[in-house]
């Protein structure tokens, strides 16, 4: 009973969707209209009203974490993601404040201060916590700490450490690098 009753549910809700952009009816019959979720709010949106966002492949990347920053994690794209409109301009208005703050404080000028540090630091009035991908080099692990700091407007970071882990590709065991901190204002 319990599962005629799932399943009935699950067939109603997928019959009564509506596209988030123009509220037009994606019905279960509708084969030829493609139906897409936002990456940011999950809202379901028909294929004209979706909007596909490309995705360079520079590391480190303002784009993904600008994702990150609005709640999407394990991001994995083609090149792109799809979203609604309203998220989109958010995307990009978060993509833009992260550019224009790095230009004020370049990735350069943040200061990194060790978890074993026991002198003096800056003072500070916020806090964020930052954590970057895992990279063969440390240095461009290190790179890409002091740049999210760098976008969300930090000038210092604070309790710097890395994790370690070894990885196998093939018959080549090799190390990665990731980084972790607390940006700081």
């Amino acid at each position: 009973m319990f599962r005629v009753n799932l399943l009935l549910e699950m067939y109603l809700k997928r019959q009564l969707t509506e596209c988030k952009g123009c509220n037009k009816h994606l019905g279960l019959l509708d084969f030829y209209v493609n139906k897409y979720k936002c990456i940011v709010c999950n809202g379901v949106l028909c294929s004209t009203c979706m909007i596909k966002y490309d995705i360079t492949n520079d590391k480190p990347n303002v784009q993904l974490y600008a994702l990150e920053y609005l709640g999407v994690s394990n991001l994995e794209h083609n090149g792109f993601v799809r979203c609604c409109p309203s998220c989109y301009k958010e995307l990009l208005n978060t993509v833009q404040t992260m550019i224009d703050s790095a230009k004020m404080i370049p990735a350069e000028n943040v200061e990194i201060y060790s978890h074993r540090y026991k002198g003096k630091l800056p003072k500070h009035s916020e806090e964020i916590k930052l954590i970057t991908s895992f990279y063969d080099d440390r240095d461009d692990a290190e790179y890409e700490l002091k740049c999210k700091a760098a976008w969300r407007g930090c000038n210092s970071i604070i309790n710097v450490k890395f994790n370690i882990e070894k990885r196998c590709d093939d018959n080549y065991i090799h190390k990665v690098f990731q980084y972790e901190g607390v940006g700081i204002k």
